[in-house]
């Protein structure tokens, strides 16, 4: 772990002092990272975590991964308002959002998917389709991964993640997690961490009340 997610660690202790916050080696596919400082979310049912990660020295983004899980997905994608909340906070232009779609065995994620299809069309598709779909039997493995190829959820070198993760291996079975990837470049740097702490706080509010999720973290 290095000084500055040290330093991200302590800015999370800050912004919710009676949070459980630690470091955590992530795994995710999407990009290349050492340790994430990670403040656990309390008594929500959408998304887990949140996260602070440095951009470089001094600058940190925040981010939040709604439907990080086959049961979070299903919470999330029931209920419409929370995908307009967070369509709305993309559209206001200080949130990127964007498809993080993966699988998962057991309690890991696998096989990170490189979707093309845009947030709304991916969304919309997925409001449609959660509530019939369920952890896939190997059998049913190409035509489910046909459908996200049709989609636009799954792209060029995608068939040969999944085949690396789940057809080569003894797995018989693959939970999709059509989640989301929300994150927030911060205004203040880890040099000014009680500034920095208010404003990731204050954006963790927001996000939170966009998934219409309880603020008990925060206080």
């Amino acid at each position: 772990m290095d000084d500055v997610t040290e330093r991200c660690r302590q800015v999370l202790a800050l912004a919710a002092p009676s949070a459980e916050v630690g470091v955590f080696p992530t795994q995710c596919g999407r990009i290349e990272s050492d340790d994430w400082a990670r403040l656990t979310l309390q008594k929500t049912t959408s998304v887990q975590f949140a996260y602070l990660n440095p951009v470089d020295s001094k600058q940190v983004v925040l981010r939040v991964f709604p439907g990080g899980t086959l049961t979070q997905a299903r919470t999330l994608y029931a209920d419409a308002s929370r995908i307009d909340g967070l369509r709305r906070l993309k559209q206001q232009g200080e949130w990127e959002v964007k498809p993080n779609m993966h699988f998962g065995f057991r309690e890991s994620g696998q096989a990170w998917l490189h979707p093309t299809v845009d947030v709304e069309a991916y969304t919309s598709y997925w409001l449609a389709a959660m509530q019939r779909t369920s952890s896939v039997k190997r059998a049913d493995w190409p035509k489910f991964m046909a459908e996200l190829f049709s989609r636009g959820i799954a792209s060029n070198g995608d068939q040969e993640i999944f085949d690396a993760h789940f057809t080569v291996t003894k797995r018989n079975s693959a939970a999709p997690r059509p989640g989301l990837w929300c994150e927030r470049a911060m205004a203040y740097t880890v040099n000014q961490p009680e500034l920095l702490a208010a404003e990731v706080a204050n954006s963790l509010r927001v996000v939170l009340r966009a998934l219409r999720e309880p603020l008990a973290t925060l206080g």
